[in-house]
């Protein structure tokens, strides 16, 4: 899938500008304000707006694209773990994106996280990491790793029962953070005994009742 950032913004900006036209064209009574044309009701005026505004939406789209980035920003799938460290590491936004939005298969995660053992975090920060890679870096022995692996709202019930027992106040306080952590999890971590832990769990409770 090809997504092409300047087109889409192009898009955006004339339907945005083109609704907030439509709706200063006519008043409550449909009648054309006095500035505009005359011998047109609001209600047909407005009809006019969205044709050419349809009109020129459909040139932008089916134009080819002139702009900076002549490929757009593709998330295809990431096909191995070279590739995926190439795109994290590059200075270009749409590579760069790449790296935080593409799918990859399980066996290249694993690839990363054997070859390239200091990516581990980034491979967590992947929107679409597979829970099963995530089931494998919440026991890393780096604390950052399964720190951000605590951030993910996607974990398992398991997984934050499991992390909001780890031996790292810091990554129990991510699971207290977490939005999506069960209502059990958060009452046992209110009964931690790092003040770090317990408050944020204290302050959760709180807010729910």
């Amino acid at each position: 899938m090809l997504v092409d950032l300047e087109r889409f913004a192009r898009v955006s900006q004339m339907v945005y500008g083109g609704l907030k036209i439509m709706q200063v064209m006519a008043d409550p009574n449909g009648k054309c304000s006095k500035k505009r044309r005359k011998g047109l009701s609001g209600t047909e005026m407005q009809m006019s707006m969205e044709i050419s505004l349809r009109e020129s939406i459909r040139g932008i789209l089916e134009s080819p694209f002139r702009g900076k980035i002549q490929k757009g920003v593709s998330f295809e799938v990431i096909k191995s773990a070279e590739e995926f460290v190439r795109l994290r590491n590059s200075e270009k936004q749409e590579e760069y994106s790449i790296a935080a939005e593409g799918e990859a298969p399980v066996s290249v995660w694993l690839d990363v996280i054997e070859k390239f053992p200091e990516m581990k975090v980034w491979v967590v920060h992947n929107r679409t990491i597979p829970l099963e890679v995530l089931e494998l870096l919440a026991s890393d022995q780096d604390r950052r790793v399964r720190s951000a692996v605590a951030n993910k709202r996607k974990l398992s019930p398991k997984l934050f029962e499991i992390l909001s027992q780890d031996i790292d106040e810091v990554v129990r306080q991510r699971i207290a953070f977490n939005k999506k952590t069960p209502l059990d999890v958060i009452e046992m971590l209110a009964l931690d005994p790092i003040p770090l832990v317990s408050l944020v769990a204290l302050r959760r409770l709180n807010r729910s009742e």
